[in-house]
């Protein structure tokens, strides 16, 4: 096994006050390099209080405008899958920038002469460097870089310029300044930024001389890659695999490591020489990803290969045992960090007068989305992030729209549940044009959203959009939220209807999915599957084709303003609903359950947050004999939406159902039809959402009735007169199943007629 080794360097390093230092730590920790993370501390100490900048992925301590306080040592900590590691010490000095002492003599008896003040050293020279002296990037990749001027004693820094050797220009619309110029960020490489960055520093001191000088980093841009062969291997448990890694388009120069994907380290007996991974002896719990990552001048790119021992499945390199399922994060951002997911809220709203309920409102709203996110896994590790915009305030600087800031001391848009129940008191009251565009736009363009996170965004008005600018249309809203990866809910003034019952009732909010919420007794909700409409004629204005529609569009929902304006119950019913549909929207976008069929394959489904399935049947119980029974099964709740199968008691779907049956699947519901029933039965309606299931039994029973019945005559029971005519009808009075009239011992020459209702007429 690899040895496990972390150093800082430089380990020693001395600046002047007002200067900067970078340290840099590196590990040959085992595990993938993508889930490397580093960590600095100061034993004893903290870190300089707004005055340090982590760069890359941790592994970068950028110190500025340095004070003599900051001496002392510094320690850096790396993480991975495999465990953690301290770097031993890192110690920085900081001069104290004070002038040596003069040497005193002893007095003469010459009267004193006055002395003219001592003149700056001449030929002043002082050194800059740039971290790192040379990079290599690919096309599209980013590069920073760090220009540390060590000034003389006495010197301040005046200027400092980025440039080109060459002297062509610095891509501006993908250049980044940081901490007084100091730090260079250039993003979207292409082949044109490749070359020579020179950093020019101008200090001065208290004489008015000036003095210049400049460091020099390349940046090479080439288009290299890495691939590992084979990319797949199916063995039997004791066998050996091997595979290979290659980089193209690079030299020499190229660093090799094989990591295991997932929470599982590479086995003990693999042998990892350079470019190459042997595996001997093999055992069903190697299953995996294996991937080979490739670093060339500080660039780091990844490829990764299939292990199949046995049988199972595959899926981001975790084994899954046939006919077993799993959760897995969507993002590869946060598959590489082994971290759980979290989500980045930015909650629109009106600042019309009209809203100040609503305004109330949103403190109970964030607290409890991120308590409700938390408690379903979301949010624990990274947290959760809420921002704030108002919009239409009465204010020609602000109309279109302003983002409040959740922290007094940086100004950050996005904060903590708290921090935007805080920053929800600045909103005005005096609003007077919505355009919820306007604010998306806003959103979109200014918002630090976080990769790999969830985006939501909530907007909330009670009037349709008033077009402040006609090209933010609902297509370019529409390109640019899916572009970021935003769903959108609206709470806006719109009739919403669930059709679960007949005639419909209100409903709370509908999905994109047509799943409506209604409101239950006591403050309570049930979500029914397919069973929401948005009622068009009841919107105000544009609000049903610029808004709803837009959030059905981005696969959210549409929600009833007025519902949570009722108050009482009704707002209490409305409030636990909308936060249950966001936890269920976030986890779709975060999360996937996967099922290993048996065909190894893994079968995903979108989603982490579940609901136990629970279904009903509607039918009659009792029938009389011979008469045909129509049965529905529909599903009532369960995340994701239960699929539904007919079966006979204690039997397997599809199978032991009574005879004459014809079953028929609608879009939300099946339905079983049941011809001449004949005897009692039982059927029982299976609904199963992936990982639990619900059954639920409905018996027919068949009613019957010992027969009775009466005969009727003009001349029942009396004589008649020899050579006359006899009618004689007999009818049946009871009965269940209907019974089946004859005559008997009819007489030579009779007749018998049968009537509609079923008697029967003997006429002699």
């Amino acid at each position: 096994p690899q040895a496990r080794s972390t150093r800082v360097v430089p380990s020693e390093l001395t600046r002047s006050p007002g200067g900067t230092a970078v340290l840099v730590c590196s590990s040959t920790l085992s595990g993938n390099v993508r889930d490397l993370t580093y960590s600095w501390s100061r034993p004893g100490r903290s870190l300089p209080l707004q005055r340090h900048i982590v760069l890359s992925n941790g592994d970068r301590l950028f110190l500025y405008s340095l004070q003599p306080q900051d001496s002392g040592v510094y320690r850096c900590t790396a993480t991975s899958s495999s465990g953690a590691t301290s770097s031993g010490i890192s110690t920085l000095t900081v001069g104290s920038g004070t002038t040596p002492a003069v040497e005193t003599r002893p007095p003469t008896t010459q009267p004193p002469r006055t002395q003219p003040p001592p003149r700056p050293p001449t030929n002043v020279n002082f050194r800059v460097d740039i971290a790192p002296s040379s990079t290599v990037r690919r096309p599209g990749g980013a590069s920073f870089m760090v220009c540390n001027a060590q000034l003389p004693p006495g010197y301040t820094t005046t200027s400092v310029e980025w440039l080109k050797s060459d002297g062509s220009p610095l891509p501006s619309d993908r250049t980044t300044r940081y901490t007084c110029n100091t730090i260079l960020y250039v993003h979207g490489l292409t082949n044109a930024d490749a070359g020579f960055y020179t950093c020019r520093v101008r200090a001065s001191d208290s004489f008015g001389r000036t003095i210049s000088s400049q460091g020099v980093s390349s940046v090479r841009v080439v288009d290299w890659q890495v691939t590992v062969t084979p990319t797949f291997h199916s063995r039997s448990a004791g066998q050996s695999a091997e595979f290979q890694c290659s980089a193209s388009g690079v030299g020499s120069e190229v660093q090799y490591q094989w990591t295991r994907k997932g929470t599982k380290g590479i086995p003990s007996f693999a042998r990892s020489i350079g470019s190459r991974l042997s595996l001997s002896s093999l055992r069903v719990e190697d299953t995996g990803e294996y991937c080979c990552s490739a670093t060339v001048g500080g660039e780091t790119a990844q490829s990764c290969a299939e292990l199949l021992v046995g049988e199972g499945c595959i899926k981001n390199g975790e084994f899954m045992p046939k006919g077993t399922y799993r959760y897995f994060n969507t993002s590869e951002v946060l598959q590489s960090v082994q971290l759980r997911p979290a989500a980045d809220i930015i909650i629109l709203v009106d600042e019309s007068r009209s809203m100040i309920r609503e305004h109330a409102w949103l403190a109970n709203i964030s607290l409890g989305l991120d308590a409700a996110l938390r408690q379903n896994g979301i949010g624990l590790d990274i947290r959760n992030q809420f921002g704030l915009i108002g919009f239409a305030k009465d204010d020609p600087n602000h109309i279109k729209g302003r983002a409040f800031p959740m922290s007094s001391c940086d100004n950050s848009l996005m904060g903590t549940a708290q921090d935007f129940n805080k920053a929800r008191e600045q909103l005005a009251l005096d609003g007077r044009r919505e355009d919820l565009y306007h604010a998306m736009n806003l959103a979109l363009d200014t918002y630090p959203l976080r990769p790999g996170q969830a985006c939501q965004i909530i907007g909330i008005t009670d009037e349709g959009r008033t077009p402040l600018e006609p090209h933010i249309s609902y297509d370019a809203i529409l390109q640019k939220m899916r572009q970021k990866g935003c769903m959108l809910n609206v709470i806006v003034n719109q009739k919403m209807m669930s059709y679960h019952t007949d005639p419909s009732v209100p409903a709370l909010g509908v999905s994109a999915a047509n799943d409506s919420a209604v409101e239950m007794p006591g403050g309570e909700y049930r979500i029914y599957p397919r069973k929401g409409y948005p009622v068009v004629q009841t919107a105000h204005g544009s609000t049903h084709v610029d808004y709803t529609r837009l959030a059905f569009e981005l696969g959210g929902a549409a929600w009833d303003l007025n519902k949570l304006r009722d108050g009482g119950d009704t707002a209490l019913a409305f409030t636990k609903a909308f936060i249950r549909l966001k936890v269920r929207e976030i986890s779709r976008q975060l999360c996937e359950r996967c099922f290993c069929d048996l065909a190894d394959r893994p079968d995903c489904r979108d989603g982490c947050v579940s609901e136990a399935p629970v279904v009903t049947i509607t039918g009659e119980k009792a029938v009389n004999y011979g008469e045909p029974v129509d049965l529905v099964c529909v599903s009532v709740a369960g995340d994701p939406i239960p699929d539904l199968v007919w079966q006979g008691p204690d039997n397997f779907p599809g199978q032991g159902l009574p005879p004459l049956s014809f079953e028929s699947t609608l879009s939300d519901f099946i339905q079983l039809r049941v011809n001449n029933v004949r005897a009692d039965f039982c059927v029982d309606c299976n609904g199963t959402n992936f990982e639990s299931f619900h059954v639920e039994r409905h018996c027919v029973t068949v009613r019957q009735e010992q027969p009775q019945v009466s005969i009727s005559g003009s001349h029942n029971k009396r004589p008649v007169i020899y050579g006359s005519s006899l009618s004689l009808e007999c009818k049946a009075t009871a009965g269940i199943p209907t019974p089946v009239l004859r005559w008997l011992n009819q007489p030579a020459g009779s007749s018998v007629v049968t009537r509609q209702d079923g008697s029967i007429v003997l006429t002699i």
